[in-house]
């Protein structure tokens, strides 16, 4: 028996359907037996019909399905897509072959074929090759992970396009991420040195714990103040003040990667200068300790440490940039990548070792992994 486009539509309907009941997508309904009648008098039916309102009927796109031996970006494929946009008025369509997927924005409403523009290309998997990869039921099998990931994939993508009207910008580890905490790193970082020192002159058991961490950590700051060719003066605040900031940049990153990819578990951190940030980030952060991800968010006497207002604004601006990069394809090696680079390269040989290593030990990647496949299967 051989599967064919209908089947490959009515499975991943089924997908779809999934991501739906465990509300992990924001549209509402799924179809594919919803016929079109175009000017023309014709009918026709998408392969895939998305709904953003599943009582009004409101549709946001369709899907058009083939198998690989029909190119994602056919000409005829294309046309016939465009045909049923404009009778939906959707400004965008998917065209998916199974081995490469594209998504399509119609411009201005302007249905011509010379104001449509790929705005995302999914690179071909290379298990997918020929009709039989999907076709044959055994192949379908092998290469059905794949494709269901796509297909969540996928959702993820239309539903930036949905809320924000494009896609976010894929993350550029040595670049903007490292731009932006770096920008942060200059006004955070000396005000939270300036907090443990008052802390330390008005609160025992503030400076009970400072004394102890230096009794813990002294082996390390040794290290510190020898890493260098020369001799250097470490400030016992200034590395606490460090390793308090990197710390909670780990948690940011860490949690920012969950919210995206554990939809429906935890909410997206929302922030703004009218709030309590360190109240609202600890909600964030407990909420995220309740699926058991202790580690990473566990508590230290550093936690009693207060925000500025400047400092508060400068963590909300750093959030709001984050945030607009996309933490779903986001590999979780790379997390421990952006971690290791935290540290200024002119800091690295000194602060390096001991903040990253801390961090990182601290950062269940394996688990992340386990509970996004956990959750996604």
């Amino acid at each position: 028996m051989k599967r064919n486009e209908r089947d490959w539509a009515g499975q991943l309907i089924s997908w779809i359907q999934e991501a739906i009941r465990e509300g992990r997508t924001i549209f509402e309904d799924v179809a594919n037996d919803v016929g079109i009648k175009l000017d023309s008098g014709r009918t026709k039916f998408p392969d895939i019909l998305l709904f953003t309102d599943k009582v009004s009927g409101i549709v946001f796109n369709g899907w058009e399905l083939k198998f690989p031996d029909t190119l994602a970006d056919d000409e005829t494929l294309i046309e016939n897509a465009l045909e049923k946009a404009e009778r939906l008025r959707a400004n965008s369509f998917v065209t998916w072959n199974g081995a490469e997927a594209i998504i399509w924005k119609i411009q201005n409403k302007d249905y011509s074929r010379a104001a449509l523009s790929k705005i995302k290309s999914y690179p071909k998997e290379k298990t997918i090759q020929s009709r039989d990869d999907l076709s044959n039921p055994v192949k379908f099998s092998r290469n059905e992970p794949f494709l269901k990931k796509r297909a969540f994939d996928i959702l993820h993508d239309l539903e930036q396009l949905y809320e924000k009207g494009d896609l976010k910008d894929a993350i550029n580890i040595t670049g903007n991420i490292a731009e932006a905490i770096a920008n942060a790193a200059s006004i955070i970082i000396p005000l939270f040195q300036k907090s443990i020192i008052h802390r330390k002159g008005i609160d025992p058991a503030f400076r009970k714990s400072f004394n102890t961490w230096k009794i813990y950590e002294k082996t390390s700051l040794k290290i510190m103040a020898s890493s260098s060719r020369r001799h250097v003066n470490i400030s016992e605040e200034e590395v606490l003040a460090k390793f308090i900031f990197y710390n909670l940049i780990g948690r940011i990153l860490f949690y920012l990667t969950l919210s995206e990819n554990l939809k429906g578990a935890l909410k997206p951190i929302k922030v703004d200068e009218t709030i309590n940030l360190k109240d609202t980030l600890d909600r964030y952060f407990d909420r995220a300790k309740e699926i058991d991800y202790q580690a990473i968010f566990k508590p230290d006497f550093t936690d009693t440490i207060t925000y500025s207002k400047v400092v508060d604004t400068a963590i909300i601006h750093l959030i709001w940039r984050l945030s607009e990069f996309d933490f779903k394809i986001l590999p979780t090696a790379v997390i421990g990548t952006i971690l290791q680079n935290l540290v200024p390269s002119d800091e690295r040989q000194k602060f390096g070792q001991y903040f990253t290593s801390e961090i990182l030990s601290n950062l269940p990647q394996r688990k992340l992994f386990q509970a996004v496949t956990d959750f996604e299967s």
